[in-house]
């Protein structure tokens, strides 16, 4: 397997403590890193997709331990081998579900436009492509769709930080990326999003994936999880 790291202790205690409630065998997870989802920092799991996680399992009482990985591929392979029995987060696909089961969504990954309050241009209307400067994160996959739809792309920079700094002084005149990720370079810059007007472009639901082979194995385990999803409504 490819580079691995332990989820921190105290997440993996507090969830163990849920062993004995259900019967369930232990969850063998294998987390993505996807910031601002899923990072790791200072040796244990963060961002807004691990808590909606950790939430989910700990109602559920299904016991589970967790390692990161730094590629989805690395964790699909895995748990298609049986040397895992899920993943997250993850979007469902028809390839994913020959093994796997969809828990249904916990977060929703989005591309958005971000333009400044005043700003005159629509993403929606036709003028839009052929004139507006868009700025994105160089050789991300936002960038790759730009440049194949057509779009004018005016700033790259490697980081969000360097494209706040650019939509401010107005050298793009709109910055195309997930909205998570760029609402964090927002807040870090001291930027208040009601400056911003957000037009979402595409938006994805992302799970959990628990292989068929564990369920099998777990009668009730997935109508647990999936019923916890629901009761959080999570996704957001």
């Amino acid at each position: 397997m490819k580079r691995v790291r332990p989820l921190c202790a105290a997440a993996i205690l507090v969830v163990l403590a849920c062993v004995p409630v259900y019967g369930f065998d232990e969850l063998r997870l294998l987390i993505t890193e996807f910031a601002p989802y899923t990072y790791e920092g200072n040796g244990a799991v963060r961002g807004t997709g691990a808590q909606a996680l950790q939430k989910v399992l700990s109602l559920s009482g299904v016991p589970y331990s967790s390692v990161v990985v730094s590629s989805l591929e690395t964790a699909v392979s895995e748990t298609r081998a049986g040397s895992a029995d899920g993943f997250f987060p993850a979007a469902a696909r028809p390839d994913r579900d020959t093994f796997a089961v969809f828990s249904g969504p916990l977060l929703i990954h989005r591309w958005t436009w971000f333009l400044p309050a005043g700003s005159t241009y629509n993403p929606r209307k036709a003028s839009f492509k052929p004139y507006a400067r868009v700025g994105t994160l160089r050789h991300s996959a936002v960038h790759t769709w730009l440049r194949n739809n057509g779009y004018r792309i005016s700033g790259m920079p490697s980081t969000a930080e360097a494209l706040v700094v650019m939509l401010k002084k107005g050298t793009v005149n709109t910055v195309l990326m997930p909205e998570a990720e760029f609402l964090q370079a927002l807040e870090a810059a001291g930027e208040k999003p009601g400056r911003y007007r957000m037009v979402v472009l595409f938006e994805t639901p992302l799970g959990l994936y628990l292989s068929k082979a564990y369920l099998e194995r777990n009668p009730g385990a997935f109508e647990k999880i999936a019923g916890a999803v629901r009761r959080l409504g999570t996704a957001q």
